[in-house]
């Protein structure tokens, strides 16, 4: 994952497309393998709260 970042310029609607994954689903994902630090603590909560919102 952090390969396709890295080829998108860290751009993560364009990773999250790439990999078949809303930006969201992206993030979250980045999060359960460890790497969500690496990432805007605005950009994780806005992700953990629209997600939490469609449950």
């Amino acid at each position: 994952m952090l390969s396709q970042l890295a080829q998108h310029n860290w751009n993560l609607d364009a990773t999250a497309s790439k990999l078949g994954n809303t930006r969201e689903e992206f993030v979250l994902r980045l999060e359960k393998v460890g790497f969500g630090y690496l990432l805007n603590a605005e950009v994780r909560q806005a992700a953990l709260k629209k997600v939490k919102g469609k449950k």
